[in-house]
């Protein structure tokens, strides 16, 4: 497979419009790229951050606020002291002549799209990327020095095929590292419920390493990536979690080829526990058990029972969340899982325990079930 490029796009300052933006965006998505984008009125230092985390090749910065010079010396400043500095840093926007000059030489911007200049068009940005290289690492640098910098690029190493990388996680194997797969259809709160049971296992001081899977663009092979991240910003400057987001890439079952790798490098990193969230999967998308010890699928109390019925994925996980019980009552969906659960021969998850069921509610304060399905986790995970 080829080498993708991972590019963070990031819209500062306050004119309050991003539609340059996301038409930048838009193209590089349909010209193959992967690209992170969260709308406006972004922190420096989080871009920064979740650049690190993410193994970007680049950042786009677009900036029309006359604030240029102030955002890029905090982001070069935040690169440095993390040692990113290879992380290629572009901007656009309304710049005067003389401090392009400023931005290239002080903070090692690699190019300036001027506002309104026959060079500030798609085609001159889609040039650059696809010429200019990304960032590359020598694996042995994760192992002697596991930072988000050197764990982030590592696995986007993996997620390209790097051979050497792919050795390196195959021969230090770790088993004593509990890897939950959570999976559900669009829309039924996964990302919300991790963001929570982070904090669960961060309270009980365990290290958590995330792993995102989003879909590729079919046709173009791009992606836009990193959204489930807006539900567990909580977490973005712990020491002790760490989140990747990764597309599909042609991979079969809601996660890529390559995610069990990845997996694999968060164990060898120190993770205590390692979470892989799925796409919205359909009824039979099941394939993140074959990498997960444990793994749950989250439900809403609104499903059909001829749903349930039809959902192949539904007789092989090993746990059941019925989230947005704020919504309506889950008693009807619970009692028909539990009948569902006692009709079976056998127990297909690879435990042979008997699945458990847990109702979860996110719009309140303490966030109902959540600390009960944290403590059933690792109870579970004890037992495997």
């Amino acid at each position: 497979m080829e080498r993708k490029k991972r590019i963070i796009l990031a819209k500062a300052g306050l004119d309050g419009h991003d539609q340059g933006i996301n038409v930048i965006k838009d193209f590089l998505i349909e010209n193959g790229y992967e690209v992170f984008y969260f709308g406006l009125y972004q922190q420096m230092r989080d871009i920064a951050e979740i650049a690190i985390q993410e193994g970007v090749d680049f950042i786009g910065l677009s900036v029309h606020s006359a604030a240029h010079l102030e955002y890029v010396k905090e982001i070069f400043g935040y690169l440095k002291n993390n040692n990113a500095l290879d992380i290629g840093l572009v901007v656009g926007g309304i710049v005067p002549e003389q401090d392009v000059f400023i931005l290239e030489k002080e903070f090692g911007v690699r190019r300036v799209f001027v506002s309104g200049t026959p060079e500030a068009n798609l085609n001159s940005i889609g040039d650059f990327f696809r010429k200019n290289s990304g960032r590359n690492i020598d694996p042995k640098l994760m192992l002697e020095n596991k930072s988000k910098n050197n764990l982030g690029l590592f696995i986007s190493e993996l997620v390209n095929n790097s051979e050497e990388a792919s050795g390196f996680v195959k021969n230090l194997l770790r088993e004593d590292v509990l890897t939950i797969g959570i999976t559900g259809h669009q829309g039924v709160g996964k990302s919300t419920l991790i963001g929570h049971l982070i904090t669960q296992f961060r309270n009980l001081n365990k290290r958590v390493g995330v792993i995102a899977v989003d879909p590729s663009d079919c046709i173009s092979g791009g992606a836009l990536l990193g959204r489930d991240r807006t539900q567990m910003w909580r977490h973005l400057f712990d020491e002790n979690v760490h989140i990747y987001s990764m597309a599909t890439r042609g991979g079969y079952g809601g996660i890529a080829d390559t995610t069990g790798l990845a997996v694999n490098a968060m164990k060898i990193a120190g993770y205590d526990i390692v979470i892989v969230e799925t796409i919205g999967i359909g009824q039979d998308q099941a394939e993140v058990r074959t990498i997960a010890d444990m793994t749950g699928l989250i439900l809403t109390p609104d499903i059909g029972e001829d749903q349930v019925y039809k959902s192949g994925i539904m007789q092989i996980v090993d746990f059941y969340v019925i989230n947005k019980t704020d919504i309506m009552p889950a008693l009807p969906l619970e009692k028909f899982l539990n009948e569902m659960i006692d009709n079976r021969v056998s127990f297909s998850g690879k435990s042979k325990s008997r699945p458990f069921i847990i109702n979860t509610s996110m719009v309140n304060k303490n966030c109902s079930g959540i600390q009960k399905l944290a403590e059933k986790i690792l109870e579970y995970g004890e037992n495997l």
